[in-house]
């Protein structure tokens, strides 16, 4: 089976302009489902599962910041079935090629459901570091899940 734990984003293959779209696969099977703008950013805690190529995502919170600062919290919406994935090699906006992840149907915000690999832990990011403790309170994460 493919290894897609890590942090994944639109923008490092394609130019996203003011919105970007990212997401996060934890070693044990939760995640985050990332879009944001320069003043509001929503994040979508989820289940998942991968199994033959296929993943599937199931929502559990969303959580929403405005510039910054904590704004709502309410149940996640995100719900995909058995979705084809693939990884392939795609040129990096920046140079060189990236993994990538390629969705056979949207799977969140943007009709655009192509991913490239950013890094393997999205806590080691300031930004998100930041609001580590706040979106695994609020989204219902353990520490021992990601």
């Amino acid at each position: 089976m493919t290894n897609i734990t890590g942090y994944w984003s639109q923008g490092e293959i394609i130019y996203t302009h003011m919105e970007e779209e990212g997401i996060a696969f934890f070693p044990k099977g939760t995640g985050l489902l990332i879009w944001f703008n320069p003043y509001v950013e929503i994040i979508d805690t989820f289940h998942w599962r991968h199994q033959n190529e296929r993943v599937s995502l199931l929502g559990k919170k969303q959580i929403t910041f405005r510039d910054d600062d904590l704004s709502e919290i309410k149940p996640s919406d995100l719900s995909v079935a058995d979705i084809l994935m693939n990884m392939v090699k795609r040129k990096s906006i920046n140079s060189g090629t990236v993994k990538a992840l390629e969705f056979l149907e949207p799977i969140g915000y943007s009709s655009e459901s192509r991913f490239g690999f950013i890094c393997r832990d999205i806590w080691g990011m300031d930004h998100y570091k930041r609001k580590q403790e706040v979106i695994m309170k609020y989204g219902e994460l353990q520490k021992s899940e990601n």
